[in-house]
């Protein structure tokens, strides 16, 4: 490479330091684009026509005198990733970088909506007047249920068991702010994990009868495992808790890949 001698870490933080943060911004889009086209034809092991997202955020700690412009705590500073990932292939495809104090919900109202595709989200992002907003835009959304959840049945949809779903049921949200809120009805499913035994509660607005696109991602835990921390998801969190100490990462306060993957692109 031409170098006489290792380069010492301080000479890169120099040089990082001189470069405008969005350089790498500009060039993580791009190649995020181009790794979402390479991938945008495989298999996630769910037989879906739509795009599925899993939407999660984790909190990276930083040292407060090198960093005093992140407060978090009186005695620490912190960011907070909120990350976008595409499945089919595990590529982020959204990135926002918060100060630490921002609610995770809070980033359903940047983010950016793709008609069609699923939105999977832990309870975490459980705000009905946020979610109905990702329904009218035309994005499916499946996330948990609270409990003490103050809904009635409609009615049921029948369920196969050997798959893990208990019920299927078409839902509607009693209570009068609430249906300010969220004024349609919902899909609520209860599905047992067959490995650990729990029960699960989901909620979707897809709520097509007899459709299977729900049930399908249950059954195959695809939806458990965005909720779990074995995912890959927050593997990738991982990694940028890593690098929390780079300050072009922890300056780049929004990145998103502008160019969504086509089928058959």
């Amino acid at each position: 490479m031409g170098f006489r001698s290792p380069i010492r870490r301080s000479t890169l933080a120099d040089a990082n330091e001189g470069r405008d943060w969005r350089i790498w911004a500009d060039l993580a889009a791009l190649l995020i684009r181009h790794a979402r086209k390479l991938y945008c034809n495989d298999s996630f092991g769910i037989d879906l026509d739509n795009t599925v997202y899993a939407l999660d955020a984790t909190t990276i700690d930083l040292c407060l005198p090198l960093f005093p412009w992140a407060p978090f705590r009186s005695t620490k500073a912190a960011i907070k990733l909120h990350t976008l990932l595409d499945l089919c292939g595990n590529i982020p495809a959204f990135i926002h970088i918060s100060d630490g104090k921002m609610g995770d919900v809070n980033v359903l109202d940047i983010l950016p909506i793709e008609a069609g595709a699923f939105y999977v989200m832990d309870r975490g992002y459980l705000d009905f007047s946020r979610l109905f907003a990702l329904h009218q835009a035309g994005a499916l959304f499946v996330t948990r249920a609270k409990r003490g959840m103050d809904a009635r049945r409609v009615y049921s949809i029948p369920t196969d068991r050997n798959t893990g779903v208990i019920c299927d049921q078409r839902i509607a949200m009693n209570g009068f702010y609430i249906l300010q809120d969220y004024p349609e009805q919902l899909r609520r499913i209860r599905f047992k994990d067959p490995e650990s035994g729990k029960t699960w509660v989901f909620l979707t607005n897809n709520t097509v009868d007899h459709c299977r696109a729900v049930q399908e991602p249950l059954a195959s835990r695809a939806v458990l495992q965005v909720d779990q921390a074995a995912s890959a998801h927050q593997a990738f969190h991982r990694q940028q808790r890593e690098c929390g100490e780079d300050a072009n990462l922890v300056r780049c306060r929004y990145l998103r890949a502008d160019c969504h993957c086509q089928k058959g692109a």
